[in-house]
């Protein structure tokens, strides 16, 4: 998606992201923010993954 658009322009990806990889592929892909209906799926899932912030 980066290489699409200037560097300036901020993507956002939203639909179908359900899982902590799939959030990780759409950052990887250039997204900047993501919207996204299982945010506690994916934190509890990153939390499991990562451990606790401190």
């Amino acid at each position: 998606m980066r290489k699409s658009v200037g560097p300036g322009v901020k993507i956002k990806a939203a639909g179908g992201i359900r899982t902590l990889d799939a959030l990780l592929a759409v950052k990887d892909a250039g997204c900047s923010r993501c919207g996204a209906t299982a945010t506690i799926a994916i934190l509890e899932e990153a939390k499991k993954r990562y451990g606790e912030l401190s």
